[in-house]
């Protein structure tokens, strides 16, 4: 024992390990040391300088005693090896330096290229906090050094990418609060638990590991402690976004991590502190509070994600389950107990009934009952919607408080926890605002569903307006002298064709046409001549369109002698409240009158009956189809094409689309033979109106194949760009960077002394295509470590730089994506559909100017003939609104100099890489750069994983280390574990304990042997 307090007492001066051979730990136990009795000071100076000495150490009073007890030649021993100890670490950074460096990281936070550097910095403090002597922590806790962490950690909070900050603050923390006055200052901190608490929203899962290990080991180690960090989960629940209390613990016991270690290192902390609430402090005093907490997690859901996480993780995790479920069921038998609930049942506190039943026997013949009955008969008043959910949580929240009120009332002052206070109106404010969040949360979907649906009907609408359009015009052309186009496209309106160049057309003589039958008559149409003089009934009209009734008319010869006869159901409608009726049974389209509605369904039916296809079945389903997600008219997708689709109302998908869609002669021959012989495009089915419409715009193949290069043109642009960019940043950094040249002077000289006397031998370089054959020498020591693993820890040990080389070159990753053939192939291509755009471009410039010739011609014709007859072009080959000339003419300004741009860019690019290829000697003719820095990509990746194994190692040596360490210290703890107000335990080994589980240990194995069914079931108590 004492050995182990003296090699204490001497680390305590020094950051590294002391040397046994200096201390004698080497030597046999049954040797005492001793010094000439002549070198002694005086037992006066002896007395005080150990005194001083024994301070420094802030050990328990007992252990003080031990070395008090210790002869007088081992006390002048280790205060001399005080003295050596201090000499050797006067180079150690002072109290003032920290902080001073935390001020400065308060008022100016690192950059992101300065973090490494503050990490390194920050992980020195807590070096210094937790290695350094008792008056060193005193000093800088004098000095404001707590507050400076506080505020630095939560500026950490500000920010997602300053976690890596946060992780060194929090190990400083713990470090501190390895010191009683560091315990005792935080803890008495306002702002200090609340801060560390905060940090729980840090996504580092390193982070959250910290914080956790750090609020249970207060909880555990003081009352004082366990009321601190309740209160302090209480108080930054609104900072974490919960709406209840540990819903942030509940969220992270359920959520899964980036690796399977990580997510039960994490999972593992936050049960440590859920039990750690649960059995320390108020909680191991009072059976109420102990509930009050459980049942707070419990609703949260915290026993389902228990139940989903059994059996999938490791033994020291599955012990902190078996230990939550055995206390509850430990707790809920011992309030049973207390519960007289009047029959040998037991009671089910899941059950409604059952606790209700209890409570009635509980409060049966006491003054408390009739209250208890009023409580019950008002809450059946309240409904249990979702509308009046809120009032149910409120109602929840006040007996949650009361409760603890009364019981807690019953303690000492010490003793009681801080209680919430509740504002009513407040409180109901929220829960009723939280309500309404979600009902409108639920309102918004169903409301862009319904416009979605809505959307989809007014394009057929708009459809069937154009049909209608198209018809109406046809009656108007049919009574002109002038022939019609069916095909006409623009389709004039009805409005326009009234003020065109067409002579006036004469109504006819036999007056309006009739108007459509009502809804009494269309009823009869299929019955005999005779149920037309059926004598109207008095049915009022309503003011909407209803739903339609499905029922079977009975003839009127039928009725007579029948219950139907003078039946009177006229009578009824002066009892009937039409307004609810009509209100309660209105059609989707209740804006339309009966008889329109009525005679559209007529025509819709009798067109849908009457549509014509002549194109290929499947060819016209799949162009259906494509129209449909389209979303556009036909005159929409006119207009686009002619204006090149300056508005992007086209997709780009779309359009490959539509490529596949273009008509062929044969099939615009086909659709004409059937306008012809119908009079009218409106009989075309939907994919063959489509095919008639686009078929007509002048070169709408070419101009659609045009619109595809210009949509794609950006795209391919963008892509090959920073492809581009990314060879030119990776050739630099790797031609540039001094640290990867050091490293293949490393890997050269081990490489050398490997081969020395082989034919490989005293080689001047190597290719770096050798670089990944560095993994493939293994260790003749361990067959899991390879020549790679041993570089690594060189650098690590002589050359710790180096290790920041692979921040430097993240570019060569982007780079060892691009492929050179396959920039060189798209580039030719970009080229090439620039020169099919200019090509098309000439096209319909020539065809414009050969237009305008003609034009010319025949007015000069007319001007020298005096012929009244119009001029007209033999073809015209144009459309009005055609902007295919600007439009395109414009792109390929813009766009060819892009292309000069990209094209010397991409010269840039060869030159260097080449110069960079030939600076590492692998010059080839077919050198790629995924080919070349792929090397370079696939060597760093291996030399990240392979540090990462041995950091992992590390850490499980330092693991196992701690869990021996917290054996060795609670192996012979008997009894239940006494909380004491200044624990003398060590905080880092209290910590260790409470991961895996041994500071549960007896406890965990009394329930064990007390409850011998299986945790998941559910268990009744009595």
């Amino acid at each position: 024992m004492f050995e182990e307090l003296f090699e204490r007492a001497l680390n305590c001066f020094n950051k590294m390990a002391p040397d046994k051979s200096e201390i004698g730990i080497s030597e046999p136990k049954n040797v005492v040391l001793t010094l000439d009795a002549s070198a002694l000071p005086d037992r006066k100076q002896l007395d005080k300088a150990f005194r001083d000495f024994v301070t420094e150490l802030d050990l328990s009073p007992d252990k003080q005693q031990m070395l008090y007890n210790q002869p007088e030649e081992k006390k002048w021993m280790m205060v001399m090896e005080q003295n050596m100890r201090k000499d050797k670490t006067a180079s150690t950074e002072s109290c003032e330096y920290f902080v001073d460096l935390l001020q400065r990281y308060d008022s100016t936070f690192p950059e992101t290229y300065d973090i490494p550097k503050a990490i390194q910095q920050l992980d020195g403090l807590a070096i210094s906090l937790r290695t350094n002597s008792h008056s060193y922590v005193q000093k800088f806790l004098h000095l404001g050094g707590l507050e400076r962490m506080i505020s630095v950690l939560d500026r950490c909070r500000e920010r997602s990418d300053r976690d890596h900050i946060a992780l060194p603050l929090l190990n400083s923390f713990r470090a501190l609060l390895n010191s009683s006055d560091g315990r005792s200052v935080f803890l008495d901190s306002p702002k200090a638990l609340q801060s560390v608490a905060a940090a729980l929203d840090l996504q580092n899962s390193r982070c959250k590991i910290v914080t956790l290990e750090i609020l249970s080991a207060l909880c555990v180690l003081s009352d004082q402690g366990h009321t601190e960090v309740i209160r302090a989960l209480s108080e930054v629940s609104p900072l974490l976004g919960e709406r209840r209390r540990f819903q942030k613990l509940v969220d992270d016991l359920h959520r899964p991590r980036s690796s399977e270690r990580e997510s039960e290192r994490v999972r593992t902390a936050v049960m440590c502190l859920i039990n750690a609430l649960l059995k320390s402090g108020v909680s191991e005093h009072s059976l109420e509070f102990r509930l009050h907490l459980r049942y707070e997690l419990l609703m949260l859901g915290v026993q389902d994600v228990i139940d989903r996480l059994r059996d999938s993780h490791g033994s020291a995790l599955q012990d902190h389950f078996d230990l939550f479920e055995m206390m509850r069921q430990e707790d809920e038998m011992e309030m049973s107990s207390s519960v007289d609930s009047g029959s040998s049942s037991p009671v089910d506190f899941e059950n409604p009934a059952g606790m209700a039943e209890a409570l009635t026997a509980k409060l049966n013949n006491t003054v408390a009952l009739p209250h208890f009955i009023s409580l019950l008969q008002h809450m059946l008043m309240i409904p249990g919607d979702e509308k009046h959910v809120h009032m149910w949580r409120l109602f929840d929240m006040l007996i949650q408080q009361l409760s603890l009120q009364v019981t807690m009332g019953q303690m000492s002052a010490d003793m009681e926890p801080s209680l919430v206070k509740i504002d009513i109106q407040q409180a109901l404010s929220r829960l009723r605002t939280q309500h309404e969040y979600e009902q409108l949360e639920k309102e918004l979907a169903e409301t862009n569903d319904e416009l979605e649906l809505e959307r989809k009907r007014v394009i057929e609408l708009e459809n069937r307006v154009s049909d209608l359009q198209d018809d109406a015009f046809s009656r108007i052309s049919d009574f002109s002298s002038s022939p019609s186009d069916p095909c006409h496209s623009p389709t004039p309106t009805i409005l326009s064709t009234s003020t065109s160049s067409l002579p006036p057309v004469k109504p006819p003589t036999s007056g309006p046409p009739p108007p459509p039958p009502s809804a009494a008559q269309l009823k009869l149409l299929g019955g005999s001549i005779s149920s037309l003089n059926v004598p109207q009934k008095n049915v009022p009209k309503p003011s909407a369109t209803l739903r339609t009734l499905n029922w079977s008319v009975l003839p009127a010869n039928k009725i007579s002698s029948t219950v139907w006869e003078k039946i009177g159901d006229e009578k009824v409608y002066k009892n009937l409240d039409l307004e609810d009726l009509a209100t309660n049974f209105v059609a989707g389209k209740g804006h339309q009158d009966d008889n329109e509605s009525i005679y559209g369904t007529l025509q819709r039916k009798m067109r849908s009956d009457t549509l014509v296809s002549v194109i290929d079945a499947q060819r016209s389903q799949n162009c259906t189809i494509m129209l449909s997600k389209l979303k556009l008219t036909n005159r929409e997708i006119r207009t686009a094409m002619l204006t090149m689709d300056e508005k992007g109302k086209i997709p780009k998908d779309m359009i490959e689309q539509m490529l596949k869609y273009v008509p062929s002669r044969e099939e615009m021959t086909l659709l004409k033979e059937a306008v012809e012989k119908y009079k009218s495009p409106a009989v075309l089915a939907i994919a063959d109106r489509f095919l008639l419409e686009v078929g007509q715009i002048p070169r709408y193949e070419q101009r659609l194949k045009c619109l595809h290069i210009m949509r794609t043109y950006k795209e391919r642009v963008d892509e090959l760009v920073p492809c581009i960019n990314a060879v030119i940043k990776a050739s630099n950094s790797v031609s540039s960077n001094k640290k990867l040249k050091q490293l293949l002077s490393i890997i050269l000289a081990i490489g050398n002394f490997l081969n020395y006397g082989k034919k490989s031998g005293n080689a001047s370089g190597f290719a770096v295509t050798s670089l990944n054959a560095v993994a493939g020498v293994k260790s003749a020591m361990r067959c899991d470590r390879n020549l790679m693993h041993y570089i690594i820890g060189v650098v690590e040990e002589k050359y710790p730089e180096l290790l920041r080389m692979q921040r430097e070159m993240t570019g060569i990753f982007d780079a060892a994506r691009c492929s050179r053939p396959e920039m060189e192939q798209e580039m030719r291509q970009v080229e090439a559909s620039l020169r099919v755009l200019s090509a098309e471009l000439r096209v319909q410039e020539k065809i414009l100017e050969e237009e305008e010739q003609e034009l010319k011609e025949n007015i000069e014709n007319l001007e020298n003939n005096n012929n009244a007859e119009e001029p007209r072009l033999k073809r015209r080959r144009t459309v009005k609104g055609d902007k295919f000339i600007k439009i395109v003419r414009a792109f390929l300004a813009d766009s060819k100099t892009q292309y000069k741009e990209m094209e010397a860019l991409h010269a840039e690019m060869n030159s260097k890489f080449f110069a960079c290829v030939r600076y590492f000697a692998a010059d080839g003719p077919g050198c790629s750069p995924d080919d070349f820095f792929g090397i370079f990509a696939k060597f760093l990746n291996t030399f990240s994983e392979c540090r990462q194994q041995l950091w992992d190692e590390k850490e499980e040596i330092e693991r196992v280390k701690k869990q021996t360490l917290a054996r060795s210290v609670f192996a012979k703890r008997g009894g239940r574990r006494r909380q004491q107000k200044n624990s003398d335990q060590d905080f880092e080994k209290l910590i260790s304990a409470l991961q895996s589980g041994e500071i549960f240990s007896e406890d965990l194995c009394r329930l064990r042997s007390s409850f011998r069914v299986s945790p998941r079931k559910k268990i009744l108590v009595q």
